[in-house]
């Protein structure tokens, strides 16, 4: 039984790794600025200025979004285009690599990630993801921030693209139907006493790594409409 159950861990493991993208939740670029705050106070947001590559982020100067509503969403896809001048003195793509922080509308720091870029590139498109399944706001603004970068290794933002993405997951759908049926129940019993894999989807209902009766217990309730 534990070979199966290794089995299913792994095809549950791709299925929940699998993210659908909810919707846009916040766009910038050379004709979408409204609500984003560049707080470099000679270089006002424009669309010249977006695609001249003046939004640039180095020290303090930083590119913070509208509030956004995720939705409830599992996490966020953030897709970004940028310019780098490498061929300015002393350029380092290390210092002009990004951080992506989340922030309340209140300006406290919730969770942040930072992609360092490897090499140098002067154009670069490339998603950053953000779990938020440790924050408890649904809604917060992101900052765009290069800290440690001077002048020379600045980033200059094109585009930023923000999209809510859920797991698709249904607590219960053990057979991955979209719903929460007698059928999940049968599934999941057919495993236990006769090895059949066959119709789960999300078997693995508790996250343990093994289908057993625990996971019968939680289709079971919510069947019956608890947690």
């Amino acid at each position: 039984m534990k070979k199966y159950a290794l089995i299913l861990f792994l095809v549950t493991s791709v299925f929940a790794a699998q993210a659908n993208v909810v919707d846009t939740i916040a766009l910038f670029d050379n004709t979408h600025f409204d609500g984003w705050v560049y707080n470099r106070n000679t270089v006002p947001l424009s669309s010249s200025n977006i695609m001249s590559n003046k939004i640039n982020l180095y020290g303090d100067y930083c590119l913070t979004s509208p509030l956004m509503d995720s939705g409830g969403a599992d996490s966020i896809s953030i897709s970004v285009k940028t310019h780098s001048n490498i061929n300015a003195s002393s350029y380092n793509p290390t210092q002009g690599s990004p951080t992506f922080t989340l922030i309340d509308a209140n300006g406290n720091e919730l969770t942040s990630v930072f992609y360092k870029f490897e090499d140098a590139q002067e154009h670069r498109t490339f998603t950053v993801t953000m779990d938020l399944c440790d924050i408890e706001a649904t809604n917060f603004k992101l900052q765009l921030s290069c800290r440690d970068a001077n002048l020379n290794s600045a980033l200059a933002i094109r585009e930023v693209i923000v999209e809510s993405l859920s797991s698709g997951i249904v607590v219960g759908d053990a057979d991955g139907d979209g719903m929460v049926t007698s059928a999940d129940v049968t599934v999941l019993y057919n495993y236990l006493l006769n090895n059949d894999s066959s119709g789960i989807a999300n078997g693995d209902q508790d996250g343990d790594g093994f289908i057993t009766s625990g996971d019968i217990t939680i289709v079971y309730n919510t069947l019956l409409g608890s947690k």
